[in-house]
């Protein structure tokens, strides 16, 4: 997907538009949106000047700590902190101050916490999410099979069922994968 160029806010504005006249929601994701947190500010202010009901969410990593989108209205976010496992280090991974403000988020339900579980590190994943869970007192937790195929995220969503049902956590899926497969831009 090589279609990157640079937009101003109220060019994304216009692009949402194109898109769907009136979206109820609109999520912020790829890559990591809170890099761009006071454009992407500006893109709700646009948009909800001209639909003030609209919702937004922001899907981050949780490594970065909002500023200024977390007072927002109607804005919520779907932090997916890293875990040991996807390979990544240190604060690229886990940012302590960050997982506290998000956790103090989810109270006043802005945040849930979404885990990318991997098939081959299952229990090493589950001990770090439990970890992570009452260190941080997260409530709101998800899990999601990592998967780049429809079969590896079924199969990983089978896996998980009974992990969800036994510590009270949600389990989520890969919609896009299983719709279009591993292709970006979609």
């Amino acid at each position: 997907y090589n279609d990157f160029r640079s937009m101003t806010p109220l060019e994304i504005v216009q692009e949402v538009q194109q898109i769907r006249r009136e979206a109820p929601l609109v999520v912020f994701t790829g890559g990591e949106p809170m890099l761009w947190e006071r454009p992407l500010a500006e893109v709700a202010r646009i948009i909800q000047s001209k639909q003030p009901n609209t919702w937004f969410e922001v899907e981050t990593a949780g490594v970065i700590e909002p500023k200024i989108l977390h007072i927002i209205p109607y804005l919520s976010f779907n932090v997916s902190p890293k875990l040991s496992s996807s390979g990544n280090e240190g604060r690229a991974r886990i940012n302590s101050r960050a997982l506290r403000f998000f956790s103090e988020l989810e109270k006043e339900k802005q945040a849930v916490f979404k885990f990318v579980v991997t098939r081959e590190y299952l229990q090493q994943d589950i001990q770090e999410i439990c970890e992570l869970r009452d260190k941080y007192n997260l409530r709101s937790i998800f899990l999601m099979p990592a998967g780049s195929t429809p079969e590896e995220v079924v199969e990983g969503c089978r896996e998980l069922v009974g992990v969800c049902c036994e510590y009270g956590w949600r389990l989520t899926t890969r919609l896009h994968i299983e719709l279009w497969g591993n292709k970006r831009g979609k």
